[in-house]
Order: C-alpha cells, then sequence, then structure tokens
C-alpha cells in the first residue's frame, strides 16, 4: 500500500521566502499549499486539503497568529504547528510560548542554517502533537548578535517585560498605569527596577525610558530604533 502524502498548509506573505520553502519540501514529496492574507480560508477548504501540519510564519500576522493555530487546530485536532519566527522570546511581542497550542514547534529564522531544519520541524511537530508534548523551541535560540543584555532580559518576569515592551512602544507613564491598571507610582518604579535590573542610568542627553527603549530594540536587533 502507498504510503500516503504528507501535506503542509504554509500561511507566509513573502513570495520568495515561501518559495523556496515550498521547491525544498516537495523534493521531498511533502505537498504544500501557500495561504497569504488574502486567500480565503474556511474550515472546509483547510480540511478538504487534509494537511498534516500548519508552516506559519509569525510575520504573516503577529497579533492573530496564535488565534489562527487555535482555529485551525479545533479544525484539525491532529494538525501539527511550526511557526517561524525573529522574536528569541515571545513575550517581545505580547505573548507567551505558554499560549501557543500544545505542541508547536518554534523555529528562530536567523538560526535555519540550511532548509533541513524546517523538515525535522515538521516531523516533530506531527510527533508532538501525537504524544501531547509541551510548546517548544526546535533548538535554543541564540541572542541577536551576541547582544550583552539580551540573557538578562529574557530573564524579566512577564510584568517586566510587558512593561518594557509597552515603555519601548512610547506609551506614557499614565499609559502604561491605564493598561497595567496599577497607579503611576507602581510604573515609575518598576521603571526604575527594569534600570536596575539592566544596569542603564539616566544622565543629561538621555532618560531611563530613553535608554530602556534603546536597550529593547538592541536586543530584537534593530539598532536603527534603538
Amino acid at each position: 500500500m502507498q504510503k500516503r502524502q504528507k501535506r503542509v498548509a504554509i500561511f507566509n506573505n513573502d513570495p520568495f521566502g515561501s518559495a523556496l520553502i515550498r521547491i525544498f519540501l516537495e523534493k521531498f514529496d511533502i505537498g504544500t499549499k501557500l495561504f497569504t492574507s488574502q486567500t480565503p480560508l474556511t474550515e472546509a477548504i483547510f480540511l478538504e486539503e487534509n494537511f498534516d501540519v500548519a508552516l506559519l510564519d509569525l510575520d504573516f500576522d503577529i497579533e492573530g497568529a496564535v488565534p489562527l493555530l487555535e482555529k485551525l487546530r479545533v479544525w484539525s485536532p491532529s494538525l501539527g504547528a511550526v511557526m517561524l519566527t525573529n522574536f528569541p522570546d515571545l513575550r517581545f511581542l505580547g505573548f507567551s510560548i505558554r499560549e501557543l497550542p500544545q505542541g508547536t514547534i518554534l523555529v528562530l529564522k536567523r538560526d535555519i542554517v540550511d532548509l533541513n531544519v524546517l523538515l525535522i520541524a515538521i516531523f516533530d511537530s506531527i510527533a508532538s502533537v501525537e504524544k501531547k508534548e509541551k510548546t517548544h523551541w526546535i533548538s535554543e535560540p541564540t541572542p541577536i548578535g551576541n547582544h550583552p543584555q539580551f540573557e538578562t532580559i529574557c530573564t524579566l518576569s512577564s510584568l517586566q517585560m510587558d512593561t518594557l515592551r509597552l515603555v519601548a512602544g512610547g506609551l506614557s507613564n499614565s499609559e502604561i498605569a491605564k493598561v497595567r491598571d496599577v497607579s503611576e507610582k507602581s510604573v515609575e518604579h518598576m521603571i526604575g527596577k527594569l534600570a536596575q535590573v539592566l544596569g542603564l542610568q539616566s544622565n543629561a542627553k538621555q532618560n531611563l525610558r530613553v535608554l530602556l527603549a534603546r536597550e529593547f530594540y538592541r536586543c530584537l536587533g534593530v539598532p536603527h530604533l534603538a
């Protein structure tokens, strides 16, 4: 009896990147179908294709990535899930690894030395769902440019990370206080604590908020915003 071809649903808005992935996977007899943000997607359309894995580039829809994967898993409970991302700590984006569907395999884009990593992640994701494993990285993420503050920032609590993200996003203390439902004094204390943890001190030219935002964007590998 002939073995059924594995099928992968690729969610990606990058035509060049997705084309390379499709060509590579098809060399291994893995069927693919590309979904962009403009592609109609319904349960009937998705199930008709009988996919084994969803391969989603986080840049496809940062805010909607988790809801999308959750919806696909409801439609197809045994669906493997692989998420490609530029971010070594998802809390930089405002959500945690625990919020992803069980068994999701995370792949840091810059750690893809060759496309065989994707092949491994795809098959690992299928096994991960079957074994009910926790969501995990295919390999331990590496710092961007070996930035010295990377490891320190990744040890921040979720509350500290969220506050840092909001500061870097340009929100004022009063705006952060409303988002976090705390007092402005608590926000000021948190900002001071973050600066202490990261070894930052304000000076005549830059205040703590500017320095914190700079470290945040440097760790994301976007120094032009730092």
